[in-house]
C-alpha cells in the first residue's frame, strides 16, 4: 500500500497540472496503475482516489463502484 498525500501536507503534487497518460509511452502500465489505484481506495476505505493522490505524475483516478471505475484523461 502506497502513502497517500493529503492536501496541506509539505508535498506539491496535488497542486501540480498534471499530463495527459500517454499510452504509446508509459512510464507505469496503465493495468498495473489501475490496480494499484485500486487496492490503496479500498485499503483505506475511500469512494475515489487519483493517481498524483499517490505521487504519480499521471492523469488517472480510480471511483468506487462495483466493478471499480479507473478513468484515463478525465476532462
Amino acid at each position: 500500500m502506497s502513502e497517500i498525500i493529503f492536501l496541506g501536507h509539505q508535498n506539491d503534487m496535488l497542486r501540480q497540472v498534471i499530463p495527459d497518460f500517454d499510452f504509446a509511452n508509459t512510464t507505469i502500465d496503465p493495468l498495473e496503475l489501475s490496480h494499484l489505484l485500486i487496492n490503496n481506495m479500498k485499503n483505506n476505505n475511500g469512494i475515489g482516489l487519483a493517481a498524483n493522490q499517490l505521487g504519480i505524475n499521471a492523469r488517472a483516478f480510480v471511483m468506487y463502484s462495483d466493478p471499480a471505475i479507473v478513468a484515463f484523461n478525465p476532462k
